[in-house]
């Protein structure tokens, strides 16, 4: 059966149930919490460092095989029209020519993977703000599961993406990779009053084994203002927000007022926040 939020993510293999009172176990991921906000990990260190020398040597062979490629097919004497002396240096020429056209693709598939794992940094949280139901995002431009780029963006590695979301046009989907071995959750991003799906944000990527939605389940229990989203399965506790921010949000290009915005109570009082930063 597939996902009723079309267009379906790629590799998708369940949507997932959005509510309150669902069980849920104290996660790693869930970085601090407040009564206001909870911010949540989405990239594990461990998993970055894999991943950024998987991916660096997969472009740097990519790299070899296209400086040999073009190489061939300079070489190769070309007059108006292709003319070769024999079937076998036509095979050839265009079996050359196949293999650099797949790993022309294979390289911009594996790019964004490392510019993802390298541009990173301190875990990529994501915030939740259960009063004025708002999700902020402050990510590398790469920091998705698309498949098709502004091929410029290439160019610009430490591009990012700063945004804020109403929570009510979220929904949760997951997908497999590696056959099933890992799973990603994935925020998908609807245009209101309707199921089409405009955007997605990576809530848990790369997680080991199947069917574990904790942390999906625990967000909805926290937005929803449920007793099981404890305000202590933080790694942070409340009163230690300073030490949260230092370590995870300055210096990484939050705009002030989304940090401020982090705490709003009301929608009022977000409003009243932008007002004072006419430049957000």
């Amino acid at each position: 059966m597939p996902s009723k939020y079309q267009p379906q993510l790629f590799c998708w293999h369940a949507d997932l149930q959005k509510g309150s009172n669902l069980l849920s176990s104290p996660e790693k991921n869930i970085i601090y919490v407040n009564d206001n906000y909870c911010a949540i990990r989405r990239i594990k260190k461990t998993w970055q460092v894999f991943g950024s020398i998987v991916s660096f040597v997969i472009c740097l062979l990519a790299l070899l095989i296209l400086k040999h490629a073009c190489e061939f097919l300079y070489e190769v004497d070309l007059q108006a029209d292709v003319v070769f002396q024999s079937d076998i240096e036509g095979k050839i020429f265009f079996d050359v020519l196949t293999i650099f056209g797949l790993v022309c693709f294979l390289y911009l598939a594996f790019l964004p993977r490392l510019y993802m794992d390298i541009f990173s940094r301190r875990g990529c949280p994501i915030i939740f703000n259960r009063k004025t139901q708002k999700v902020y995002i402050n990510e590398n431009y790469f920091f998705n599961f698309k498949l098709l780029r502004n091929p410029l963006y290439y160019l610009l590695p430490f591009k990012k993406r700063i945004k804020e979301y109403d929570w009510r046009l979220l929904q949760g989907v997951m997908r497999y990779e590696s056959r099933g071995r890992r799973q990603s959750i994935v925020l998908m991003v609807f245009k209101p009053n309707s199921s089409l799906a405009i955007d997605h944000i990576i809530l848990d990527r790369d997680r080991i084994g199947k069917e574990n939605v904790d942390i999906w389940y625990w967000i909805n229990n926290f937005m929803s203002f449920h007793d099981l989203a404890n305000l202590n399965h933080g790694n942070y506790k409340a009163h230690q927000e300073h030490n949260f921010k230092y370590h995870y949000i300055e210096g990484q290009g939050w705009p002030k007022w989304m940090i401020e915005a982090f705490n709003a109570i009301s929608l009022q009082h977000l409003s009243a926040i932008k007002q004072r930063y006419p430049e957000n």
